[in-house]
């Protein structure tokens, strides 16, 4: 028996429609879905008094062309555990035996893993719905859903904040009154976690899976993660957004999130990033090592094969500083035709894969944005072409008619550095 209040029941009713609802229409679902009210005798309550209950509400109930609609809208901005595998599967955290237990310590820093790093993994689609955990909603106990949600994460690394979907109409859910039929597909995919969590060395000892069963669901269709995550570093300030809360979106918050997601015009920004790392960690199942940085080494001779047409000075290169939406590019560089040439610098000595990430890259680059003139796009490499290779490129310049540009980096040739391969 459903012993909810009738304001509770026509909430529901309405949050799980499509479309706003008339009196008629409620009373409908209302009745078949047979919900119980707290009106004595439990009997199922008439149009009238659905309305006088509406009327009576009109904190949370609005009516519009005799349509009814809630005036009551919870947006929420939730912290989840950053992950690099689009949060289907764990991609390992530092984390220490010494921290476990520390409240002041976030979750994956203290076993290696966060529940969320499955949030938008398909295989916990069910009957159309997406089942995942969130942490900061763990917390809340006095609303059933959530409007309007947008996820933020914590670069590991940068400490950057980065917004990275907007998730409309999630429901909260009781872990401890879930249908059987989504703890046995979780009961199911535990070996496949537990596998996922030794690819990244998290602390297996310490996996829990009912600790990890859902609170919420949502339909995918409802859910737009972004291609690429926008930057939001102004949620530092005050440190009032580092924990894993369900911070309510007041006017100002909303107004700078909805800033972050506008599209914004071309702007070429002349210039050189600072702090470029001449060096990155890539992780291994088997160890970490350090990476020279052949990518800021490339550049900077890059910038120095350049000039004297191009330079800081004149105003017309611009070094990691240029955005395309939210990518940055490697190197762009302003023609006095006012036409722009894109370089995307590889440091792969496998000719094939470079040609195959910088076309993508280059691509999206140049069709971002309307009226954007594109002289060049130009690969930068120290892989050296085959023959074979060198016909695959001049297809793809004739075949799909695109203005590439192939340069082989020689990084111990003092007279040329830079050899043009294709033209």
């Amino acid at each position: 028996m459903n012993n909810k209040k009738l304001n509770e029941v026509i909430e529901e009713v309405i949050r799980k429609s499509k479309y706003n609802l008339d009196i008629q229409q409620i009373h409908n679902i209302i009745t078949t879905k047979n919900h119980k009210t707290t009106f004595a005798d439990n009997l199922e309550p008439t149009t009238n008094q659905i309305l006088a209950i509406i009327k009576k509400n009109s904190d949370i109930f609005g009516i519009e062309k005799n349509l009814i609609f809630l005036n009551k809208k919870e947006k929420r901005l939730l912290r989840i555990t950053s992950n690099k595998n689009d949060w289907e599967t764990p991609s390992g955290h530092r984390w220490s035996l010494k921290r476990q237990g520390d409240s002041n310590t976030a979750y994956e820093n203290q076993y290696g893993f966060g529940a969320e790093e499955w949030l938008f993994n398909l295989r916990y689609n069910i009957d159309g719905f997406q089942y995942g955990y969130i942490k900061g909603l763990s917390e809340v106990n006095n609303i059933k859903f959530i409007d309007l949600a947008y996820l933020f994460t914590i670069d590991s690394h940068t400490k950057e904040r980065k917004l990275i979907a907007e998730i409309k109409d999630i429901e909260l859910l009781n872990k401890d009154h879930l249908e059987p039929k989504v703890i046995e597909v979780f009961k199911n995919f535990k070996n496949e976690m537990t596998n996922e969590l030794l690819d990244v060395n998290a602390d297996v000892a310490n996996f829990n899976l009912m600790e990890f069963y859902p609170i919420v669901r949502f339909r995918m269709e409802d859910a737009e993660i972004f291609d690429t995550p926008h930057l939001i570093n102004e949620l530092k300030n005050g440190n009032k957004y580092n924990r894993f809360k369900a911070y309510i979106i007041d006017d100002n918050l909303e107004s700078l999130i909805q800033d972050k997601l506008l599209k914004r015009p071309f702007i070429f920004e002349p210039g050189k990033r600072k702090n470029i790392n001449s060096a990155h960690t890539r992780s291994t199942k088997s160890r970490k090592c350090i990476i020279e940085g052949l990518h800021a080494k490339i550049i900077d001779d890059l910038e120095v094969h350049l000039k004297p047409d191009f330079s800081i000075r004149k105003g017309n290169i611009s070094i990691e500083k240029t955005l395309f939406g939210d990518s940055i590019a490697d190197l762009v560089v302003k023609n006095s035709d006012l036409s722009f040439t894109i370089f995307e610098v590889k440091t792969s000595h496998n000719t094939r894969n470079n040609v195959r990430e910088a076309i993508g890259q280059l691509l999206d680059y140049s069709l971002w944005y309307d009226n954007f003139k594109i002289k060049e796009l130009v690969i930068v490499a120290p892989s050296v072409i085959t023959n074979e290779q060198l016909e695959y490129i001049k297809r793809l310049k004739s075949n799909l008619k695109l203005k590439i540009k192939y340069i082989q980096y020689c990084a111990f040739n003092k007279e040329a550095k830079f050899i043009e391969i294709i033209k």
